[in-house]
């Protein structure tokens, strides 16, 4: 049920933001990240083209509606922690070219995190998949289902 996903995520995701984005944060190496900055943004742009044409490519060879090739690269823009994972793993396994590598990737993935969600909400209005008139999240987890099902099977509770 929609509901009850969308209220287990508004309760996990504070956390998981919080935990994600310091250990992400502990990690970076700003000194190395300013140096290799503009090969950074080079690897984006070229990224953002690659995302562009494969999305294109597989949007008309799939047949989609035309507003939905426009923007079905934008989608997938964001991404980080499989990323981050990999990165580190360069890092360990190879001592004298890992930590420039990482540097880099970081840089890039950084720029992802900053210009993909804006790009995927975008592309999510644009196609009509925002739900509008759908009633908005709720407040507070209680609100939900989910919150409705905890509080009927706690110890003690009322029916």
């Amino acid at each position: 049920d929609r509901d009850v996903v969308e209220g287990c995520l508004n309760c996990i995701m504070p956390g998981v933001n919080v935990a994600f984005f310091s250990l992400a944060g502990a990690g970076l190496q700003l000194d190395a990240l300013a140096s290799t900055v503009h090969i950074a943004v080079v690897v984006f742009v070229v990224r953002l083209l690659a995302l562009y044409v494969g999305a294109t490519v597989g949007s008309h060879l799939a047949c989609c509606p035309a507003d939905q090739v426009r923007v079905s690269w934008m989608a997938y823009v964001t991404q980080a922690g499989v990323a981050l994972g990999l990165i580190k793993m360069v890092v360990l396994h190879e001592p004298t070219w890992g930590p420039p590598f990482s540097a880099l990737m970081i840089g890039v993935v950084m720029l992802n995190l900053l210009v993909g969600p804006p790009m995927f909400k975008y592309a999510i209005i644009s196609v009509g998949e925002d739900h509008k008139g759908v009633a908005g999240p709720a407040k507070h987890a209680s609100d939900t289902k989910l919150g409705e099902h905890a509080r009927s099977n706690s110890i003690g509770a009322t029916p």
